[in-house]
């Protein structure tokens, strides 16, 4: 796939839009505002529809690029929910908190998950957004 500044054009079929071609990304700000919005709102989002529907793409395109300047937050982007999700869940709050200029040791993988995302949130004073 060639990467948003080689892109000619903004369609390229059923392959997901990611952060990076925000720019060529377009048509769905409501869904954007309103997916945003149930972020905020509850613990637990759901996004579903049918497969080719533009969920991904609204997701990372159009939610995530909106929220991840905000600098009382802390966006984390992940979805490889098949294997052993909690330990890549505390992986990518890492990695999210790393790219937030954290330097710190992070809180102990042994911590549960509830406790782990306190500890972050706590830590970075943001909230988190997963």
């Amino acid at each position: 796939m060639k990467s948003a500044s080689q892109r000619r054009s903004p369609y390229q079929g059923l392959i997901p839009y990611e952060e990076e071609d925000a720019p060529f990304f377009f048509g769905r700000p409501n869904e954007t505002r309103l997916i945003a919005a149930n972020l905020f709102a509850t613990p637990l989002t759901l996004l579903y529809g049918a497969s080719g529907a533009g969920k991904s793409s609204v997701l990372r395109a159009g939610v995530i690029n909106s929220l991840r300047p905000r600098h009382d937050l802390l966006v984390v982007e992940f979805h490889a929910w098949q294997s052993e999700p909690l330990g890549g869940l505390k992986t990518a709050v890492a990695a999210a908190a790393a790219r937030a200029n954290d330097q710190g040791v992070p809180p102990s993988n042994a911590a549960s998950l509830a406790e782990y995302l306190a500890a972050w949130a706590a830590r970075l004073d943001r909230r988190l957004i997963a």
